[in-house]
């Protein structure tokens, strides 16, 4: 489990109450030339191999298409907003959003994507949006011609957003390495004892889903000032590949 930087740190995660769902949203932008709605499914394929697991209680919502800008809550030192973001950071935006980075990726050309959770005190996430790197990789969706699997790697993060950090066990979808060319979509064992953890089922089977919420009037961007309330800090959680020598 990926931990708070509390003086008594605590478990990432989200509060779910009722069975309410966890809102994703993807960008208006897409990423990699793909053609949006396929990368929306491989996303929701995703969402829901981590939903159906019996033996804990998520469910995903997918909200309306983010147009704000695919940006991270917060960039490395040295690292420039104006060029990576065309603009400052927001720490907070109550968005969790998934989206392509396709020039001046902040990370090193070695990370794939990256997950930024930010969170209350006492580890209760509020927003996480997911990176892809579009500049030092070559994505793939589909089971032809693999080469990064974006469902390989969404289904990887989103087990970040959840609050699940890296795993020792090889096969693992949480594993830290991945090489091109790798198709992970299914959960590992040591994948579902560690989400039933943090979101533990009360009566078995539970079985969730993901469901969907259509913009209203068009594309909505930021989130509205209230956030700027919320006491939060971010955690990066990177996905390293793994280079043969």
């Amino acid at each position: 489990m990926a931990l708070s930087a509390e003086e008594d740190p605590q478990p990432l995660h989200w509060e779910i109450e009722d069975g309410g769902p966890i809102v994703v949203r993807h960008h208006l932008l897409g990423g990699e030339g793909f053609f949006s709605p396929l990368l929306e499914a491989a996303s929701r394929r995703a969402m829901m191999t981590w939903a159906v697991e019996s033996g804990s209680s998520i469910s995903f919502s997918e909200g309306p298409i983010f147009s704000g800008p695919p940006c991270p809550h917060a960039l490395p030192p040295g690292q420039s907003a104006e060029l990576v973001c065309g603009g400052p950071t927001i720490d907070v935006d109550g968005h969790s959003a998934l989206f392509f980075i396709e020039s001046n990726w902040p990370y090193g050309e070695e990370v794939i994507a990256l997950t930024s959770v930010s969170y209350e005190a006492g580890g209760r996430s509020v927003d996480a949006d997911i990176s892809f790197n579009g500049e030092d990789f070559s994505w793939s969706l589909g089971d032809a011609g693999v080469r990064t699997d974006y469902q390989s790697i969404v289904l990887h993060e989103l087990g970040h957003l959840l609050g699940l950090a890296h795993s020792a066990q090889d096969g693992a979808v949480m594993s830290i390495d991945y090489q091109d060319g790798d198709v992970v979509r299914d959960l590992h064992t040591d994948d579902a004892l560690g989400l039933a953890q943090l979101y533990p089922c009360a009566s078995p089977p539970c079985i969730g889903g993901v469901s969907y919420e259509p913009s209203q009037s068009g594309c909505t961007g930021q989130g509205n000032s209230s956030s700027s309330s919320w006491s939060v800090r971010a955690a990066a959680l990177p996905l390293f590949v793994l280079l043969a020598l």
